[in-house]
């Protein structure tokens, strides 16, 4: 259970989605998800930020990120989510492309 410091004063209406919450957490809880050191993304942040360390040459050749990956499954879920988009765009472009204005001079 979610000690109150941590999930609120548990409301009698939302026991069952508060269950289910737990029941998550405790199922992930130690499956390895999450499993990146906060010390060694803080390193990248800061070395983003600065301009400098590892984070230097990428930054001088394209300059400032848009989104920042930080882990290994950050990386594997995002490459994923852009494989799916990308068949999506392929399955319909032809309809999303035909919108535009007809000149009809």
């Amino acid at each position: 259970m979610l000690p109150e410091s941590v999930g609120g004063t548990p409301i009698p209406a939302y026991a069952a989605n508060r269950a289910a919450m737990e029941a998550t957490i405790q199922k992930y809880g130690n499956t390895g998800l999450g499993n990146g050191d906060p010390a060694r993304g803080m390193s990248v942040v800061v070395d983003v930020v600065h301009g400098e360390g590892r984070a230097k040459e990428v930054l001088e050749r394209h300059g400032w990120p848009l989104w920042l990956f930080l882990g290994e499954d950050a990386v594997r879920d995002v490459r994923a989510r852009v494989t799916r988009v990308a068949s999506v765009l392929d399955q319909w472009e032809g309809i999303a492309s035909d919108v535009s204005f007809v000149d009809e001079s």
